[in-house]
């Protein structure tokens, strides 16, 4: 926490954007042009107030040892971005991309999503010199994330315990749930292997890679799984993905929010640490 605390206060000490609380994009590695930082600024606050979601963007020259993650709720907590923000941290040492959602938005942005934004839309550009390209597409993708719409509800009321026996000639419930986590998972693994590519090579990962499931799915919340990989290559890597939840309502029974809606009043910090992922590049 020490760390963290004098990597913060340095930041904000030398900021003079954030000292006016106006600025939500720092560019501390200096890896922007002046023309770059100043479009990336008036995308960032022309998004704010129209969709009222306050997207964020900090360069690091050097994180040292500090966990990118921790750096990144750390940050959207001392700037007040609210709970309904966005952060993409860029790191040039050690080579780390991160994306931390803020609370409300943390099941829109989860592991799975954060780091295949990282990976794929960020982390090739910067690997290929385009460090305002990468903003850019980073930027790009969190909204399209933004602008997907909610998951479809079911007509009247969830499906519950008692409408699993009505419809399967009252089969019990139990052995019917092993049944639905079991082809969730197949499939969700299956799914796992389809066009992954090496993060060095772009090759198609080896098929025989092993899977590890580390949060099984249930009705209500996806499940996560990791792919660990060695390519022909050489490159050792982890790929994080989704397994679909076995229902498609929330712990409430209403549709999950993966929205662009506006807002609703803040109480407490901007990110409780839920959410968010990265990678290397």
């Amino acid at each position: 926490m020490r760390t963290i605390g004098a990597l913060l206060a340095v930041l904000l000490a030398t900021s003079p954007a954030f000292a006016q609380g106006r600025s939500f994009v720092e560019d501390r590695a200096s890896i922007l042009s002046p023309s770059e930082l100043a479009a990336i600024e008036s995308r960032v606050q022309s998004y704010a107030a129209r969709e009222h979601v306050q997207l964020a963007v900090l360069t690091l020259a050097d994180a040292g040892t500090t966990d990118p993650k921790a750096i990144a709720v750390a940050t959207l907590n001392e700037w007040n971005a609210g709970q309904r923000s966005v952060l993409l941290l860029i790191c040039m040492n050690p080579h780390e991309v991160f994306i931390q959602p803020g609370t409300q938005l943390a099941s829109t942005f989860d592991e799975a999503t954060a780091s295949a934004i990282c990976r794929d839309e960020v982390g090739r550009r910067l690997r290929a010199g385009m460090r305002g390209g990468a903003i850019e597409a980073g930027l790009d993708a969190i909204e399209a994330r933004l602008k997907e719409p909610p998951r479809a509800s079911q007509q009247g009321h969830p499906m519950g315990p008692l409408d699993f026996v009505c419809c399967c000639g009252g089969l019990s419930v139990p052995l019917l749930l092993v049944g639905v986590v079991v082809f969730s998972i197949t499939y969700g693994t299956y799914k796992l292997f389809r066009g992954h590519r090496c993060e060095s090579c772009d090759r198609r990962i080896p098929r025989g890679s092993p899977v590890t499931v580390e949060r099984e799915p249930t009705l209500t919340y996806p499940g996560l799984s990791y792919i660990s990989y060695t390519c022909v290559c050489g490159f050792s890597g982890r790929i994080a993905r989704n397994i679909p939840s076995l229902g498609g309502t929330g712990s409430d029974g209403s549709s999950y929010d993966w929205g662009s809606g506006g807002g609703g009043s803040d109480s407490g910090p901007s990110s409780d640490g839920g959410g968010g992922g990265g990678s290397s590049w």
